[in-house]
C-alpha cells in the first residue's frame, strides 16, 4: 500500500490513506443486513462506519461509539482501537477537530499496544492535523514527532517524508521559519529518487511558499520555478496549476497585477478543465483579491461570490468564512457598514463553531472597526475588549495592534484623552517592537534548534545510515560540529541583523528626505498634468476641469471629506464622471482612489511638518484628512511615501534638528 502523498496547498494534511471502505451501495446494504442479524457484533459495526463515513459521519459516529463500548466489554482490543479511529474520522467529517484529536490519540495508543505500529502511526498522524485545525499547535508538533519516531523505528522510508513536512508547516504557522526551512530543505535530498517527483516537486512548492512568507521574494520565485520544471516534465496538470498559482502570489507582492493575473487565469483554466471545483474555489478567490487590490470591487464580489458557491457546496467552513470575511471588508471600505457587519458577523459565528480562535479574534477585532466607523461607540467597544483578549490569549501581535489603535481613537471621540493616549502608547510599542521582537526570536529560536537537535538524534543520521548512532567517536564529533556550527550562525546572524537594521534606518532617512522634497515642489506648483488631445473632450474643456480642480483641491481641500466620490467631484465641476475619470486616468497616471488618497497624504505630511502630530494622535490626523480608518490611512501612507507614518515622524524630528 502505497501511503506517500503530499498536498500541496496551505495547512497541515494527511499522508496516509484514511482506512474508509470505498464499497458501493451494495456493499453499505449487505453490512445492514448483516448488522439487523448480529446488532452487536464490533466487526460489523465498524465496516459499516467505515463504509458510510464519507456519507454520513454522524450515523457513521453513532455506530463506531457502539462499536467501541461493546469492544471495552468484550475486551477485543482490536476493534476498539478500529472503532476509536471511526469515531476520529466521522469527526473530521463533522469539522470536530477536538473530538478528532482525542480519538485519534487513543486509537494510537491502542494500535501501539497491539505492535500495529503503522497505524498507530496513521492514527498520531492525523490527531496532529487535528490539533493543527484547532491551532493547538504544540500538541500537533508533539504527536508529528511520536509519528516520526514510529516510521523511524520501523525503518518505513516512504513516509518520513511527508511527516517532516508536515512538521515544517507547523512551524511555518507558529512564525518558526528557520525551523521550517530546515525540515523542507530535509525533505528535498530524500526526494531525489526515480518515483518520489511529485514528492520533490511538492517540497520545492513548500520552501517556496516560507521564503514567499519571510519576503524572500526572489528564493520564493526560484523555488515554484524549480516545482514548475518539475511538473511541466511529469505532466500532473494540478501541480502545474498550483506552481503557476504560487508564482501569481509572488507577482501580487511584486505588485505586478497584470502579470499575477496572467498566471491565476491559467491555473484557473486548468482547475476547471480538471473537474476540480475545490481547487477552482480557490482560484476564484485570488482572483477575487487582486481586482480588490486594484479598488474594482464589483469585480472583485463576482469572483468571492462564485468562489463562495462553490465552497458552500463542497462544505468548505474554513473557506467559507474566508470569502465572507473578504467580502465584509469590500463592503467596509465601499461604506457600506451594514453590509459589512452582517459578513463579519457571520464570519464570527462560523470561526467559533469549527473553534479557530484566530479569525475569531480578526471578526471581533473588524466588527469593532466598523462600529467604529458608524459611531456606535457602545457597541464598538464591546467588540474591541472582546478582541483584546481574545488575541492575547492566542498571541495574535497583529490583532492587538490594530485593537490597541481602534481603541485609541475609540476613546478619543468619548471625550477620555487619558485611555487615548494609554492604549495608543500600547499600540506604538506594540508596533515599534515587532520589527526587533521578530529578530531577537529568530536568534533565540536558532538557538533552541541547535540545542534540540542534539536531543532529537540527528533525523538525516538516522535515516540515512544508522551505524552511526553506534559509533559513540562519530557522535561526539557530530554534536562538535553542531555546537561549532550553530555558535557560527548566530555570530553571523548577529551582524547581518544589526547591518540591515543600520541600512533600514539609512534607507527610511532617505526616502523621507525624498518624500518631503517632492512635497515641497508639488506645493509650489499648482496641480498640472499633461494635455493629451482625445476627441471626446477638447482642449479648453480639459484646461477647464485642471483649473477647478486645483481650486478645489488647493483651496477647499475637498479631497479631506470621508466619503467624498467621483460622482461628488463630478458634480462641482459642472461635468460628467466619465470625462474627469478619463482626465484623472490618462493625465495624472492614477485612478480615482489614489488620486484622492495621495492628496490625502501630501496634506498629512504638511500636518507633521508642522508638528500636529504632538498635539493630535495619528488617528485624529487620519481622520482630519478623510481616512475612515487608522488602517487605511497607514496603508496609504506606506504606498506613497516608502514609509509608515510612525518612521516618517521619527526621521522628520532627526533632519529638523540642527547638524
Amino acid at each position: 500500500m502505497n501511503l506517500s502523498f503530499f498536498n500541496r496547498y496551505l495547512g497541515a494534511f494527511s499522508i496516509f490513506l484514511i482506512p474508509f471502505m470505498l464499497s458501493g451501495q451494495g456493499n453499505i446494504d449487505s453490512l445492514y443486513r448483516l448488522l439487523k442479524k448480529s446488532p452487536s457484533d464490533p466487526v460489523i459495526l465498524n465496516n459499516l462506519a467505515e463504509a458510510i463515513t464519507e456519507k454520513s459521519p454522524e450515523t457513521a459516529d453513532s455506530l463506531a461509539i457502539k462499536a467501541l463500548n461493546i469492544s471495552k466489554v468484550v475486551k477485543n482490543r482490536k476493534e476498539e482501537a478500529r472503532a476509536s479511529s471511526n469515531v476520529a474520522n466521522a469527526a473530521w467529517g463533522m469539522n470536530d477537530f477536538t473530538r478528532a484529536l482525542n480519538f485519534g490519540e487513543k486509537a494510537a495508543d491502542l494500535y501501539l499496544a497491539l505492535g500495529k505500529n503503522l497505524e498507530a502511526a496513521q492514527a498520531l498522524n492525523d490527531a496532529a492535523l487535528a490539533a493543527y485545525e484547532i491551532d493547538q499547535y504544540a500538541v500537533a508538533l508533539r504527536n508529528y514527532k511520536r509519528a516520526l519516531r514510529i516510521l523511524i523505528q520501523i525503518g518505513d522510508k516512504e513516509n518520513i517524508p511527508s511527516v517532516l513536512v508536515n512538521m515544517g508547516q507547523v512551524f511555518e504557522k507558529t512564525g518558526q521559519y528557520d525551523s521550517a526551512v530546515y525540515y523542507y530543505q530535509h525533505v528535498i535530498p530524500l526526494c531525489q529518487v526515480p518515483g518520489l517527483e511529485r514528492e520533490l516537486s511538492s517540497a520545492y512548492g513548500n520552501l517556496g511558499l516560507v521564503y514567499k512568507i519571510t519576503g524572500n521574494y526572489q528564493m520564493a520565485l526560484e523555488n515554484y520555478s524549480k516545482a514548475l520544471k518539475i511538473s511541466t516534465t511529469i505532466g500532473d496538470k494540478e501541480f502545474i496549476a498550483t506552481d503557476l498559482s504560487n508564482i501569481a502570489a509572488i507577482y501580487v507582492q511584486w505588485e505586478n497585477l497584470a502579470m499575477a493575473k496572467v498566471y491565476f487565469r491559467k491555473a484557473l483554466d486548468i482547475y476547471q478543465q480538471n473537474g476540480s471545483p475545490d481547487k477552482v474555489e480557490v482560484a476564484l478567490g485570488n482572483l477575487g483579491t487582486l481586482y480588490q487590490k486594484e479598488g474594482k470591487y464589483d469585480s472583485a464580489l463576482l469572483f468571492f461570490r462564485a468562489s463562495l458557491t462553490i465552497a458552500r457546496k463542497l462544505e468548505r467552513i474554513g473557506s467559507i468564512a474566508v470569502k465572507l470575511s473578504n467580502m465584509g471588508v469590500i463592503f467596509y471600505e465601499l461604506g457600506n457598514f451594514d453590509s459589512a457587519i452582517v459578513y463579519q458577523s457571520e464570519v464570527l459565528k462560523i470561526s467559533r463553531k469549527i473553534g479557530r480562535m484566530f479569525p475569531v479574534c480578526a471578526a471581533l477585532q473588524n466588527l469593532g472597526e466598523i462600529y467604529l466607523a458608524k459611531n456606535d461607540l457602545k457597541t464598538a467597544r464591546n467588540y474591541l475588549e472582546e478582541a483584546q483578549t481574545c488575541a492575547a490569549s492566542v498571541q495574535a501581535k497583529t490583532i492587538q495592534e490594530k485593537v490597541f489603535k481602534s481603541l485609541s481613537q475609540l476613546y478619543e471621540r468619548m471625550g477620555d484623552p487619558t485611555k487615548a493616549l494609554a492604549n495608543y502608547k500600547r499600540y506604538t510599542a506594540l508596533k515599534d517592537s515587532m520589527f526587533t521582537r521578530q529578530s531577537q526570536e529568530k536568534l533565540a529560536e536558532m538557538e533552541a534548534r541547535y540545542l534540540s537537535e542534539k536531543k532529537q538524534q540527528h533525523i538525516e543520521l538516522l535515516i540515512k545510515d544508522k551505524e552511526l548512532r553506534e559509533t559513540s567517536l562519530r557522535k561526539h564529533q557530530l554534536a562538535l560540529y553542531w555546537v561549532i556550527s550553530g555558535s557560527l550562525i548566530l555570530l553571523v546572524s548577529l551582524a547581518v541583523i544589526s547591518f540591515l537594521l543600520k541600512q533600514k534606518s539609512k534607507a527610511n532617512r532617505i526616502l523621507v528626505e525624498k518624500s518631503i522634497q517632492l512635497l515641497q515642489h508639488e506645493e509650489s506648483n499648482e496641480i498640472q498634468a499633461v494635455i493629451n488631445s482625445s476627441p471626446a473632450i477638447s482642449d479648453d474643456e480639459k484646461s477647464r476641469l485642471i483649473a477647478g480642480l486645483n481650486k478645489l483641491i488647493r483651496h477647499d481641500k475637498i479631497f479631506t471629506r470621508p466619503q467624498i466620490s467621483l460622482a461628488d467631484l463630478a458634480e462641482h465641476l459642472d461635468t460628467n464622471t466619465t470625462y474627469l475619470s478619463r482626465i484623472i486616468n490618462e493625465d495624472f497616471q492614477y485612478n480615482f482612489p489614489n488620486f484622492i488618497n495621495r492628496l490625502r497624504i501630501q496634506e498629512a505630511q504638511k500636518m507633521f511638518a508642522g508638528h500636529k502630530y504632538k498635539s493630535m494622535t495619528l488617528e485624529g490626523i487620519a481622520g482630519s484628512v478623510g481616512f475612515h480608518s487608522r488602517s487605511a490611512f497607514n496603508l496609504a501612507f506606506k504606498k506613497f511615501t516608502g514609509v509608515t507614518p510612525s518612521v516618517y515622524i521619527a526621521n522628520l524630528e532627526k533632519l529638523s534638528k540642527p547638524a
